[in-house]
C-alpha cells in the first residue's frame, strides 16, 4: 500500500488547481481512457460485497479473481447504497497499477460508467463536488494490466451542506402602490439573533451555549505541525497532550502563575484560521507563507475541551486537512494574511460570510474565536473597536488575544459578519515572582490588538451567495442580472404599471428562492396645458391726435385712442 501516513487515508494533497479540475472532467466523462466497457463489464458475474460510506475496504487481486474477457485483467466489485452527496471513492495500491471503474446509479446525468485511471496520481480518484445522487453504485477494483496484489478502497462522503436561506422583502413592501418611477429593490440575506456574552472573556466551548457563536466555531480550523499529529491508521489522528504549563515551562524557564487559567490543557497548535469557502482557509501571513511551509501543517477542526478537564486528542480523518495551495499571502510591516486551499472540500462546516466592502465603525462589539497558545478553540468577547483607519489594511480593538491566536476569526457581534484575522498584539506574559502571568491591561490601555481586514484580500474570495434578480410584468419574470449585494436599482419604470419581482440565492450548496413580491408606480395624470396669455411687459401708448375739423361748422374735435391689441406684447423700440 502506498504509505499514506502524513494523509487522511485515500485521500490525495493536491497541488494546484490542474487536478481537481481534471479528477472533476472525469467525473463529468462518462468512459475515460481504456477498453474497459460496460457490456462487458455486466456480462461477468461476481458476488458483490458491500462498502458503506466514509469505510476503507482492505482487498487483494487473486488469481482465482474472475476477469474482464476483453483484456484479460482481474477484479473485486463493491456495491455502494448512496444516501447522495458529495462523494469521493479512492484505489491505492503499492502492487499494481489500480484501475478504477464506477457504474453509477440510475438516472445519473453524468452516464452510467466512469473508467478512472488518470495515469498520473495514485491513488486512482472519482470526485464528484455537487451532490451525487443518490442510489446504488457498484465499484469496481481493477488494474491496468494484468497484476496481482494487495489494495485499499475507500468512500469518503460530505454530507450535503446547508444551503442558503430563502430571501426575505425588506423594500419595498409586498403589492404596494403609488411607487417612483425609479425604485430600489431591497431583500434580507439572513435572519440572526444578537451575540450574547458572559462575564469570561475566554471560555471553552462546553460552556458556550448562544448557537450563533457555537456554528462560527465549527468552522473554525487549527494548524499543528506534522510533528505533533499522529495518524493512527484507522481513520482517525492523536494530537500531542503536551500541557500549556509544559511549553511555558519551556519558554521562560517558569510556570505559570497558579491564577493564570488553561495551564492543563494541551496546546499542540501554532495559529488559527477560518473557512471561507468549500476547501479556502484564511490565516495569518506570518504564520504561512510558502508552499514549504504550508505542506508542513495539518488542518484541523474541531479541537475543543469536552468538559473541564477532558481535552478532544483523538480527531477524526474527516476533520483533519493538509495543503493543497497557497492562494494568496502579503506579509509586510502592515499587512499580514494568507488564503490557503486544503487538499480537499471540507466536510460538515458551513464556511464563513467576511465583509467585502465598507468599514466597521468605532466601539462596534466584536468576538474572537481561535487557539490561544495553541489551547482548544476558545470564545473571546466583551471586545470592540478602538479605532480604523481608513486608510490603513488593519483596524485596532482591544481583544483578548495570545500567540496561537494568529489568524484567528474576528466577527462583528451586531451581524455575525467576519470582520478579519487576528494579526498582532501586544507582549502575552510577564515575569510574577517565579511565575508568569497574563500581561493585563485596561480596555483603552496599551497598544491594541491589530485586526486584518477582510476587504483586503476580499477579492480572492468567492462570495459564498450571489442573488439572480428576476423582474417584470407579473406571469412573465425575466433574469435581469446577478449580485452579490442584497439589493437592485430600477429605473424608468412605466407609470400607473403593476409590476412582480423574485430573488434567487444560489451557493455551492443549492438554491432557495423568494416569494413573488409586486408593486404599483405612481400614475401621471393627464392635463390640460392652458391657453397662455402674454402679458405686455410695458405698455406704450400711441399719440394723440386733436386734428382742427376745417369742413364746417360746429368746431368738432376728434380724438382717437390707439391701445395695444390684446395678444400683443409691445417693448420699447417696436415698430
Amino acid at each position: 500500500m502506498k504509505d499514506m501516513s502524513s494523509l487522511p487515508i485515500g485521500l490525495t494533497k493536491w497541488k494546484n488547481h490542474f487536478w481537481p479540475m481534471f479528477l472533476f472532467f472525469l467525473a463529468l466523462s462518462p468512459v475515460f481512457g481504456s477498453s474497459k466497457v460496460t457490456d462487458v463489464i455486466d456480462s461477468v458475474p461476481k458476488e458483490d460485497n458491500t462498502i458503506y460510506p466514509n469505510e476503507c475496504r482492505n482487498g487483494a487481486l487473486e488469481n482465482s479473481d474472475a476477469t474482464f474477457s476483453e483484456d484479460g485483467t482481474h477484479y473485486d466489485r463493491y456495491t455502494l447504497a448512496w444516501p447522495g452527496g458529495d462523494l469521493e471513492i479512492t484505489l491505492a495500491s503499492n502492487d499494481f497499477d489500480a484501475y478504477l471503474i464506477i457504474t453509477t446509479a440510475p438516472g445519473d446525468p453524468d452516464g452510467q460508467t466512469m473508467n478512472v485511471d488518470n495515469f498520473f496520481t495514485d491513488p486512482e480518484t472519482y470526485t464528484q463536488n455537487k451532490r451525487a445522487p443518490a442510489g446504488t453504485y457498484t465499484i469496481w477494483a481493477n488494474s491496468a494490466e494484468i497484476s496481482l496484489g494487495n489494495y485499499q478502497v475507500c468512500v469518503n462522503q460530505a454530507a450535503p451542506c446547508e444551503g442558503p436561506t430563502n430571501p426575505t422583502l425588506s423594500a419595498p413592501s409586498d403589492q404596494a402602490n403609488d411607487q417612483p418611477l425609479n425604485v430600489t429593490l431591497n431583500w434580507s440575506a439572513k435572519r440572526f439573533d444578537k451575540v450574547i456574552y458572559g462575564d469570561d472573556d475566554r471560555t471553552d466551548l462546553y460552556e458556550v451555549t448562544d448557537q450563533n457563536l457555537l456554528r462560527i466555531a465549527e468552522s473554525t480550523v487549527m494548524l499543528v505541525p506534522m510533528s505533533k499529529i499522529t495518524n493512527n491508521g484507522d481513520g482517525t489522528y492523536t494530537l500531542a497532550s503536551d500541557t500549556f504549563n509544559d511549553y511555558i515551562q519551556g519558554q521562560f524557564g517558569r510556570p505559570l502563575c497558579p491564577s493564570e487559567p488553561f495551564a492543563n490543557q494541551p496546546n499542540p497548535g501554532d495559529c488559527s484560521g477560518f473557512l471561507v469557502g468549500p476547501d479556502l482557509v484564511v490565516t495569518a501571513g506570518h504564520c504561512i507563507g510558502s508552499e514549504n511551509e504550508c505542506s508542513s501543517y495539518a488542518f484541523v477542526f474541531g479541537f475543543q475541551m469536552i468538559d473541564a478537564n477532558t481535552p478532544k486528542l483523538i480527531i477524526p480523518q474527516e476533520d483533519v486537512y493538509t495543503c493543497g495551495q497557497l492562494v494568496g499571502h502579503v506579509l509586510t510591516d502592515t499587512t499580514d494574511w494568507t488564503i490557503v486551499r486544503l487538499d480537499r472540500a471540507v466536510a460538515n462546516r458551513k464556511p464563513l460570510d467576511i465583509r467585502r466592502d465598507g468599514e466597521i465603525s468605532v466601539g462596534t462589539d466584536l468576538v474572537m474565536i481561535g487557539n490561544p497558545e495553541g489551547l482548544p478553540t476558545k470564545v473571546a468577547g466583551g471586545a470592540s473597536v478602538r479605532s480604523n483607519n481608513s486608510d490603513n489594511d488593519f483596524f485596532v480593538a482591544n481583544l483578548d488575544s495570545f500567540e496561537g491566536n494568529s489568524g484567528a476569526v474576528v466577527v462583528n457581534a451586531q451581524t455575525l459578519t467576519v470582520e478579519g484575522a487576528l494579526v498582532r498584539g501586544d507582549m502575552d506574559f510577564v515575569q510574577s515572582g517565579d511565575c508568569m502571568a497574563s500581561f493585563r491591561c485596561g480596555d483603552s490601555e496599551c497598544r491594541g490588538e491589530d485586526v486584518m481586514k477582510t476587504t483586503v484580500f476580499a477579492e480572492l474570495i468567492p462570495p459564498l451567495v450571489t442573488y439572480e434578480v428576476r423582474f417584470g410584468p407579473c406571469g412573465n419574470l425575466q433574469t435581469i442580472g446577478d449580485t452579490d449585494g442584497t439589493s437592485w436599482e430600477l429605473t424608468n419604470l412605466d407609470p400607473n404599471t403593476t409590476y412582480c419581482w423574485q430573488v434567487v440565492a444560489n451557493s455551492f450548496c443549492g438554491t432557495a428562492q423568494s416569494a413573488v413580491f409586486s408593486f404599483t408606480t405612481l400614475g401621471v395624470t393627464d392635463t390640460p396645458t392652458p391657453t397662455e396669455t402674454p402679458t405686455p411687459t410695458e405698455t406704450m401708448p400711441g399719440p394723440t391726435e386733436t386734428p382742427t375739423n376745417t369742413q364746417g361748422g360746429g368746431g368738432e374735435t376728434a380724438t382717437p385712442t390707439v391701445n395695444a391689441k390684446s395678444g400683443c406684447q409691445w417693448r420699447q423700440g417696436d415698430r
